[in-house]
């Protein structure tokens, strides 16, 4: 998916693009909480290689108050949303906690990384925004909800 890779790296690598991208699709009370002028690129990926023909990513950091908020920006190159994106995205958020906590080592809490999943299919995205909506039984016993991993996307 070279194509699709570059011209979407090319236009929202740009921090300034990317913000007028996040502003329309964020919550109105968090874009004007970001200081969006401040939206940094973070070099690299941390989408896997053997998913990198599926999906591109892009992680900038902003800060929110006086901290910092990572937002992790995938989109998907196929026309059929992936039913495990969730879990997928999961995994990418650990690997963006795991990349900055070997830089800052001391470090005793984690930043808020939040991902927005681009996705040009034409009927939508059919398939699962959480984790949960992936877990067998949570319906049927709602009280183990408390104990399983979630996300949205």
């Amino acid at each position: 998916m070279g194509d699709h890779d570059g011209l979407f790296k090319r236009i929202f690598g740009v921090p300034t693009h990317a913000a007028d991208m996040l502003r329309s699709v964020l919550p109105a009370a968090l874009v004007a909480a970001l200081d969006l002028t401040r939206l940094e690129l973070i070099p690299g990926s941390f989408v896997s290689p053997s998913m990198a023909h599926r999906h591109s990513d892009l992680l900038f950091r902003v800060p929110l108050g006086d901290k910092l908020i990572y937002l992790h920006i995938i989109i998907e190159h196929q026309s059929w949303p992936h039913p495990l994106m969730p879990l997928r995205v999961l995994e990418y958020t650990q690997l963006v906690w795991a990349s900055i906590l070997r830089e800052q080592p001391d470090r005793k809490t984690l930043p808020p990384v939040m991902t927005l999943v681009v996705h040009h299919g034409p009927s939508g995205w059919t398939a699962p925004r959480s984790l949960h909506e992936m877990v067998e039984g949570l319906d049927q016993f709602p009280e183990l909800r408390p104990f399983v991993p979630n996300l949205e996307l």
